[in-house]
């Protein structure tokens, strides 16, 4: 069984079993990435300071769509979709949360 935390100041979802052999943190802030993840007592991904999350995108989450798209336009399945725009520079819409 796992549970689910929201921690609301830092906008965290934590999520751990009861046995307490997972533990997870994903960062709502930054591109909901999976910042802390332990398997077994090890420790899989760990913060990475100082290295910083605008820089690196460490463990982000590729979703909905991996890579960035240009003019933030596509077609599927005959119908067109737009992203919004999120690096300016380059006009693309870059993935992750």
């Amino acid at each position: 069984m796992f549970q689910i935390n929201h921690i609301k100041k830092d906008n965290i979802l934590e999520l751990k079993n009861t046995k307490e052999t997972v533990y997870a943190q994903l960062f709502l802030d930054k591109g909901a990435s999976l910042q802390k993840l332990k398997l077994n007592g090890s420790t899989i991904i760990e913060d990475l300071s100082p290295l910083d999350y605008k820089t690196t995108y460490a463990s982000s989450i590729l979703f909905p769509f991996a890579n960035r798209i240009k003019d933030g336009k596509y077609n599927f399945d005959g119908n067109d979709y737009q992203f919004p725009i999120n690096v300016n520079e380059e006009n693309n819409a870059l993935h992750g949360l």
